[in-house]
């Protein structure tokens, strides 16, 4: 029965606007003046009245399973057959709210009409609705039919039948929202916005859309996104234009990419269906770095076994790679390497697992072998070993070692050497993380004090790096940087706002390493974030420069 009320909170308000059940003189179903228990849950109400063999509640009129009630303008319990019958119910949780025209409640089979979900705290500005839906309690599968998707009044996609186990994030349930699948800074849900706004003062203004979630049309079942994105308006070297699309079912996939820059056209496209997959990428946008261009078709299959706790994945592979081996920064100079031919290879990988209580361990060895047309067999390999402690306080180690005979012929088998170390010590608001890697000779550390205040959390960070191979004074290789910022406590009014800043010093170079400000704004459904930051002093792998951001939560 717990499942059968889950589906009143996973669906959206209905299409046809009802007037709410007046609010009951109590808190708990179980405290009603009156009430019967049914096969299913419990019945109650302050008046009830008896038409033969059914019992009529009104006032108030309540059913309750397992600690969550719906309220009724009148609810009938026939006691002979068991069934319970609903009329214009509501039910409100923390995170859904569901309304319906009528129900049926029998044998854990719930049939409904008229009904919807919102996630909304007011309004209805975000909805799912179906006239008719039934929901199998033991299967915990929901099945809508002819429903629909809407927001602020505009409906996006259309079903003749829509199937959703209720236990998916309101994101994965509800068709049309793409989701980071994490929670946000405001509390919520992160839904990954396809809107695509910039500023930078270096390279101006980037616009447009970004995997934009098509709506499907009626009996379909695939999704399909576009791109149409320009960036870098202000500079002509790196003004671009990016056009793409895909298409997802359950059989397999297809996309396309194509990326105008400055002369450049650069197409990237990948057909995938079941364990076969072709790719075609020139990946010409790289190619003003000499080096680093790459270009690539395959045709091939990979799947994957499970023997015995080992996961086993045979590939065969068909290729021509091309990769960069001059200073020629031009695409398909004469000094590229290209490379061609058939592939047939496997990795293996068995991993070990141990958990006593609060303590775990973790190791994974593997080896990939692949033997080739035209050059000498490759081989690589490696493990990974992980422990970790989590009770009063916590730690993580981690290790992770790799080795191959020669560099492979071909990135898509290949396996970089490595040896690596990793480790957290965390205590309350306390955590510590350091880690070195053998081969690049780079220690990395960072202490984390994150003390949760009324208002929010504010988190200090001191970051450390050091590349011991860099040349002694080269700043850009070592990283002394204070970032301190405040996280608010997600909005709980509507029509509220919130601000996070964020502030860095850099003590190696003396001097303000960045600052940012992000504002957030909560309607009745969601919350809006926009924020500006500007690095003044970059670490590695930034910019020194300034950009906007744009997000979105669900309430």
């Amino acid at each position: 029965m717990r499942g059968l009320l889950l589906l009143l909170l996973l669906l959206t308000l209905p299409a046809l606007a009802q007037a709410a059940p007046p609010a009951p003189p109590f808190e708990n179903c179980e405290d009603a003046p009156y009430l019967a228990e049914t096969p299913d849950g419990v019945v109650g109400g302050v008046n009830v009245e008896y038409d033969g063999s059914v019992a009529v509640f009104s006032d108030g009129a309540c059913f309750a399973s397992r600690g969550i009630q719906l309220w009724a303008r009148e609810i009938r319990f026939d006691q002979t057959t068991g069934e319970v019958r609903l009329e214009a119910f509501t039910a409100q949780t923390r995170a859904y709210r569901f309304r319906a025209r009528t129900g049926v409640v029998r044998e854990r089979l719930f049939r409904a009409r008229g009904i919807g979900l919102t996630t909304c705290k007011c309004g209805e500005d975000l909805r799912l609705v179906a006239e008719e839906a039934h929901f199998d309690t033991e299967s915990g599968l929901l099945v809508l039919a002819d429903s629909e998707l809407a927001v602020y009044g505009l409906e996006l996609a259309h079903f003749e039948q829509l199937r959703l186990p209720i236990d998916q994030p309101v994101t994965q349930a509800i068709p049309g929202l793409p989701s980071t699948g994490g929670t946000g800074s405001g509390g919520g849900t992160v839904l990954n916005v396809p809107l695509r706004f910039g500023y930078s003062f270096s390279e101006g203004l980037t616009l447009g859309f970004e995997d934009l979630p098509l709506p499907p049309r009626a009996g379909e079942t695939a999704s399909s996104t576009l791109t149409l994105l320009v960036s870098n308006l202000s500079n002509p070297e790196t003004r671009t234009l990016t056009l793409g699309s895909s298409v997802t079912d359950a059989r397999g996939s297809v996309r396309f990419r194509a990326v105008i820059r400055n002369g450049w056209f650069d197409l990237d496209a990948r057909l995938e269906s079941g364990p076969f997959f072709l790719t075609g990428d020139t990946n010409r946008d790289e190619a003003v770095t000499a080096g680093a261009r790459y270009s690539l078709f395959e045709l091939g299959w990979r799947d994957t076994f499970a023997l015995e706790g080992a996961r086993l994945s045979p590939f065969v592979r068909l290729a021509e790679e091309q990769t960069a081996s001059d200073d020629d920064p031009q695409a398909h100079s004469p000094g590229d390497a290209y490379v061609g031919g058939l592939t047939v290879g496997a990795e293996l990988r068995y991993p070990f697992e141990l958990k006593e209580g609060p303590a775990a361990l973790r190791l994974e060895p593997w080896a990939l072998g692949a033997a080739y047309t035209h050059d000498s067999p490759y081989v690589a390999a490696g493990f990974r070993l992980e422990g970790g402690y989590s009770q009063d306080f916590s730690w993580r180690i981690a290790y992770e070692y790799s080795l191959q005979n020669r560099p492979s012929a071909y990135r898509y088998e290949r396996r970089e050497p490595t040896s690596r170390f990793a480790g957290e010590l965390g205590y309350a608001d306390l955590t510590a993380h350091a880690s070195f890697d053998f081969l690049d000779r780079e220690l990395g550390a960072s202490l984390r004090y994150a003390p949760k205040l009324p208002d929010g959390v504010l988190t200090a960070e001191f970051r450390y790096r050091n590349d011991l191979d860099a040349p002694p004074g080269d700043a850009f290789a070592q990283q002394r940087e204070l970032v301190v910022d405040f996280n608010p406590n997600p909005i709980a009014c509507t029509f509220s706002f919130a601000a996070a800043p964020t502030l860095g010093f850099d003590f190696l170079r003396g001097g303000m390493s960045r600052a940012g400000l992000e504002l957030r704004y909560a309607d009745c459904c969601f919350v809006w974030k926009v924020g500006y930051q500007h690095v003044f002093l970059s670490q590695t792998g930034e910019a020194a420069t300034g950009r906007f951001t744009f997000g979105l939560e669900l309430r």
